[in-house]
């Protein structure tokens, strides 16, 4: 296998696949390539491993890290939408009088 790419759409199908079966996570995925720009190229090798699974590839599926998830943030702000939601259904909507 070829190492130290500088951009995961040049690594070769064939690499890639056996790069992707043998790694426990996109990190450790990306260190045995030799990639730089963690974030970029996380997202560009799981899209190039959704694409090819859609081509019929059968990759393994890998678990997203739960740090690269903050699940507390994200259920926060679900909560404050609800809140939002829940304030603009109370009020009711100011009607115009017209003068006559």
């Amino acid at each position: 296998m070829r190492h130290m790419r500088s951009r995961v759409w040049e690594i070769p199908d064939e690499d890639f696949v056996v790069a992707w079966q043998k790694a426990d996570s996109t990190d450790t995925l990306i260190e045995s390539l030799g990639l730089e720009d963690v974030n970029e190229n996380r997202r560009a090798l799981t899209f190039r491993a959704s694409r090819l699974r859609k081509l019929g590839v059968e990759l393994k599926r890998m678990r997203v890290p739960s740090s690269a998830i903050d699940i507390a943030s994200l259920n926060a702000i679900l909560s404050r939408i609800e809140k939002l939601e829940a304030i603009q259904v109370a009020k009711p909507a100011k009607s115009k009088k017209s003068k006559r």
